[in-house]
């Protein structure tokens, strides 16, 4: 009798042997190109770390390297005959003259042994002088003068007892050293409590100290500089001093305040722990004989590359340029490469074990693709994408329906606002009649003079035409935020905070419309358009609550908004045309935009059906590219209103005037001039509020 042999399926021998063996090659690739990678993502990132100290050196030298040479030049224009003590004219002029030459400088002072002290300063852009002197008493008397760029001084402040002595400062005691030039260790400067450092250089009289000059730096600028330094997406660049004074950091607050006087944060004294870990993984040890250090080191369960490089400053000062960057930052891409690769390993051998691996391909490709894209139906995003093809019919059948319906659905699109149909769609629900109240900017807009402009076209022309202007606008509103509503001939009504919500949706309202303003500019440009030129489109913008929701009837239904704002947004836009502007907002959302949007004040209107007035204003421009004729423009107008209203018509009268001066043919100017001068010869009654009547709507 034959014995019979144990024997195994092919099926599962197949199935075994495929991915034991898948598992063996990519575990082992994988193992080897993971140590290899890492260790090159490490040695990039040392490279980098010691090109952003490198920089921080490069800027933070380029930085002082103007203090000596300006120093030796007040030394040698100086002699005791001509500069007795820090309260002559001659040295604060030159003091002003040095500070306006170095934009870098934050001070240039001179100090004299008797205690009196001169210096200029630059303080948000404004250039001061200080003049300080001891009296008998022993009070530090202040004066403090602005200096203008054509040499004259308007009186600022007095001050009888400032507590300031030059000779007690370390600016001063550091130039009694006996060298030609000093720099002083990092200090808080007096009363700014900002940190900062000195050059200074003696000035000597037979020997002896008669005075000292100094060039003063305030180190916030070297904080913001490294807040610019960004080797990776999470990581920290500062400065310190070989003693552990933090100098400069993007985020922490370098000075120490606490019951006794400021002083400067020490590395110890950080809360923070992943520099807390920082210091100790540095421990005692200093940079290498090159001026490096590289370390890694755990902070709260995470792994962090760090970096220390020296850097030397004059006169034997030496600090330390720190980087800290978390090790996934460099390493991010290889995890996830990791991940890409076990799960590649598990479909293999998933796929092996199935024996199905050239029909499982086959197959799942095509499904995944057309579930992707099914996913992107639900979602209502309709964006072109490769076609999905398969060799099995009934695959291929699918994808090309599914085509059709993305076509469909695509021209569907264009007659609703595609936020509003992405929402009904994640919530689940049929939509139903109904609405909410919310806060929402509304924007009105409409083409002046385009109805002259229809009566000369044949309809279809007509159509094209309008029809590129209002891409254009819906473009650029959309791409701003907003909602299109709806197309009112050749006017537009959009707005902000519906469906999804938008915190900043005054802001994003006025800058869209500004925005418009561009692109119907760029529009122009095209031959096609070049009508565009010779028309204007006026905008109306207000911010209020409103309602909004599903408006009409069970069977056909709108998304819309209903309210006071849209009533007086679409006022406002008609508005432009008594006062000949072009983008016109209600103080309700001037008020939300800040200071992004450079608006001057109009009036204070009552629109139609409305017995309260709205104080309106003009958006002038981006404040970033608003030039200083505009701004003037805008303060003038500004001062000219708040006259009126106080009824100082007289006053409010010239501004507009100055207002004329500055843009000759204003209208909103020429307007207002005219109304105020009016008022002076025939003033209003008492109840009078300031409120003016809009004409028409």
């Amino acid at each position: 009798m034959e014995r019979r042999r144990w024997k195994v399926s092919f099926r599962i021998s197949l199935a075994l042997a495929i991915p034991a063996l898948v598992v063996a090659v990519g575990a082992a690739t994988a193992i080897r190109g993971y140590i290899r990678t890492r260790s090159a993502v490490h040695t990039l990132s040392e490279s980098i770390f010691g090109q952003v100290a490198a920089q921080a050196a490069e800027r933070t030298r380029g930085y002082l390297d103007n203090a000596v040479p300006a120093l030796d030049v007040l030394v040698s224009l100086s002699d005791r005959a001509q500069h007795a003590g820090a309260h002559d004219s001659v040295i604060g002029h030159r003091l002003h003259a040095m500070l306006r030459a170095n934009q870098g400088f934050t001070w240039v002072s001179y100090g004299d042994a008797r205690g009196e002290f001169a210096g200029a300063f630059r303080r948000d852009g404004v250039v001061r002088f200080d003049h300080r002197r001891i009296a008998e008493s022993g009070q530090s008397a202040l004066d403090e003068h602005e200096l203008r760029e054509d040499e004259t001084a308007v009186f600022v402040r007095h001050e009888d007892n400032t507590g300031y002595d030059p000779r007690a400062r370390p600016w001063y005691r550091a130039a009694l050293t006996g060298t030609r030039h000093a720099w002083t260790a990092p200090y808080i400067f007096y009363n700014r409590h900002v940190p900062g450092i000195s050059c200074v250089r003696a000035l000597r009289t037979s020997g002896e100290v008669s005075g000292v000059y100094s060039v003063d730096f305030e180190l916030d600028a070297l904080s913001r500089f490294v807040a610019q330094l960004k080797p990776s997406a999470n990581s920290v660049v500062f400065v310190y001093t070989r003693d552990g004074e933090v100098i400069a950091h993007p985020t922490l607050s370098v000075v120490a305040r606490g019951a006794s006087e400021p002083r400067l944060l020490r590395l110890a004294d950080v809360s923070d722990p992943t520099l807390r870990d920082f210091r100790q993984a540095l421990a005692a040890r200093d940079v290498d004989a090159d001026g490096h250090r590289h370390l890694r080191f755990v902070s709260s369960g995470a792994g962090y590359l760090g970096s220390v490089a020296r850097l030397p400053i004059e006169g034997g000062l030496e600090w330390r340029v720190g980087v800290l960057a978390p090790e996934s930052d460099f390493m991010g891409d290889v995890e996830r490469e990791n991940r890409a690769t076990l799960l590649v390993g598990v479909v293999s051998v998933l796929a092996a074990v199935l024996a199905g691996l050239w029909l499982a391909a086959r197959v799942s490709r095509p499904i995944d693709a057309l579930r992707e894209e099914m996913n992107h139906v639900g979602e209502f995003r309709l964006e072109a994408r490769p076609p999905v093809r398969s060799v099995f019919a009934e695959l291929d059948a699918m994808a090309r329906a599914l085509e059709s319906m993305k076509s469909g659905l695509a021209s569907f699109a264009r007659f609703v606002p595609r936020d509003v149909v992405r929402t009904v769609l994640a919530s689940g629900r049929e939509a139903t009649l109904g609405g909410e109240v919310r806060t929402l900017s509304v924007v009105f807009s409409d083409l002046a003079g385009f109805t002259t402009l229809a009566e000369s076209m044949e309809p279809d022309a007509l159509v094209r035409t309008l029809g590129g202007y209002l891409d254009a606008m819906t473009t650029t509103l959309t791409e701003g935020g907003g909602t299109v509503d709806k197309f009112i001939g050749d006017g537009i009504m959009s707005f902000w905070n519906a469906p999804l919500d938008d915190p900043h949706h005054a802001r994003r309202a006025c800058l869209a419309a500004l925005a418009c303003q561009r692109a119907l500019r760029e529009l122009a440009e095209d031959p096609s358009h070049a009508w565009v030129a010779n028309t204007k489109t006026r905008f109306g913008i207000a911010t209020g609550e409103v309602v909004v929701g599903n408006v009409g009837t069970p069977d056909r239904m709108n998304y819309t908004a209903m309210g006071d704002a849209v009533n007086l947004s679409a006022r406002l836009e008609s508005l432009n045309k008594q006062y000949g502007t072009v983008v016109m907002a209600a103080e309700s959302a001037v008020s939300l935009v800040g200071d992004v949007v450079l608006a001057r004040p109009i009036d204070v209107v009552a629109v139609q059906g409305k017995a309260q007035g709205v104080k309106v204003y003009e958006l002038v421009a981006l404040a970033s590219e608003a030039t200083d004729a505009q701004r003037t423009l805008a303060r003038l107008c500004a001062e000219a209103l708040e006259k009126y209203l106080r009824r100082d018509f007289s006053a409010a009268a010239s501004a507009w005037q100055a207002a004329l001066e500055c843009a000759p043919g204003d209208s909103v100017a020429t307007i207002m001039r005219a109304r105020a001068l009016a008022y002076v010869s025939a003033p209003p009654p008492p109840e009078w509020s300031g409120v003016s009547l809009a004409q028409g709507k």
